[in-house]
């Protein structure tokens, strides 16, 4: 999908619409998981289905990165790209406030669901993020102050150069989720 020549197709990202199809029988709405190759004028994301979110993780996808400057697992991911674009953000610093929210999060969750922080919008100064599986079938709703976004930009290029923050910011997957990836291949304890 190029957005260079169909500037539209962005609008249909992110309000979720993109690649949806209506079953004509049942009138339920569908969303096929395949790769796709989003083009823009920043660069190139590469949308990997969540399907294939193991298979990514291990090195495994049956298709190239090679041609993407960046890499999205799920439609979530994707529309939350072109949020963080819309709000004037850097994505690095987003994925650095969303890291210290998880660990402040998993201090006090005794639940076994996985946890995902996404960016929702700007209101002022503050950022809101939407945080999933924390109750079942409820979307919490977290605003994170301006002085903490004008910390962790303060921050992002000493957070760059150490520690596991650094692995979380490096692309083209650039996410915090990746957390999960590397609590999967170490197994339980």
């Amino acid at each position: 999908v190029d957005l260079t020549q169909s500037p539209e197709v962005e609008e249909h990202i992110v309000s979720g619409e993109f690649l949806a199809v209506r079953c004509p029988s049942c009138g339920k709405v569908l969303k096929p998981e395949f790769p796709v190759f989003v083009r823009h004028a920043g660069g190139t994301i590469l949308l990997v289905p969540e399907l294939d979110r193991a298979a990514f993780f291990r090195g495994r996808l049956p298709y190239g990165l090679e041609d993407a400057d960046r890499v999205v697992i799920g439609y979530e991911e994707l529309a939350e790209k072109f949020l963080i674009k819309r709000a004037d953000l850097d994505e690095r610093v987003v994925e650095l406030i969303k890291y210290y929210l998880l660990r402040k999060l998993l201090e006090e969750y005794e639940g076994d669901q996985e946890i995902r922080l996404l960016f929702s919008r700007r209101e002022g100064s503050s950022l809101v993020f939407n945080a999933l599986g924390l109750k079942e079938g409820e979307v919490g709703v977290l605003k994170v102050p301006g002085q903490t976004l004008a910390k962790a930009q303060a921050q992002l290029e000493q957070r760059l150069a150490e520690g596991p923050v650094a692995e979380l910011l490096r692309g083209p997957y650039v996410s915090v989720n990746k957390l999960y990836a590397e609590e999967a291949e170490e197994g339980p304890e």
